[in-house]
């Protein structure tokens, strides 16, 4: 017996193809979405290390670099005090000024090289002393070459 109504439920070739097509291509999206969903995760990850040091990353930058114009101040005043003790270089002059030294007499052998003997106390302790031959020092007075700088100018003749 034949059914009119039964010959236009059951789905044709050309159906079922463009089925299996959206079915193809729903797949191929989910996998394409998939893909992508999991790169941007892990990009996620990686930078939220970067923003979790981001403020210490900053702070890092900002001390090289105060640190970097401090270099450079510093390398622009040593030039400028180069460029000045170079000019100056000419009218530079020596004076003589007195200075102190002190002269020691020959050292004996009781005591040591600083010239302190050890001396045991009655209570037992040990102290270091002056010895008599640290005593015999005298203060002279000696010359000492120093360096100034004349800002006369001088005429070369």
């Amino acid at each position: 017996m034949y059914y009119p109504d039964d010959f236009y439920c059951e789905p044709s070739e050309f159906e079922m193809q463009v089925e299996e097509f959206k079915e193809s291509l729903a797949k191929s999206i989910k996998s394409e979405f998939l893909e992508e969903m999991e790169r941007l995760k892990a990009e996620n990850r990686k930078l939220q290390g970067i923003k979790d040091n981001f403020e210490q990353v900053k702070r890092d930058y900002e001390r090289k670099k105060m640190e970097c114009d401090r270099m450079m101040r510093e390398a622009e005043n040593n030039a400028k005090r180069m460029r000045v003790e170079e000019l100056m270089k000419r009218f530079q002059t020596f004076f003589w000024r007195p200075s102190w030294e002190y002269l020691y007499g020959p050292k004996c052998d009781k005591c040591d090289k600083s010239r302190r003997i050890e001396v045991t106390l009655p209570s037992g302790n040990k102290v270091k002393d002056e010895c008599e031959c640290d005593k015999s020092r005298m203060k002279v007075m000696v010359p000492e070459k120093w360096c100034g700088m004349s800002w006369r100018i001088e005429t070369e003749e």
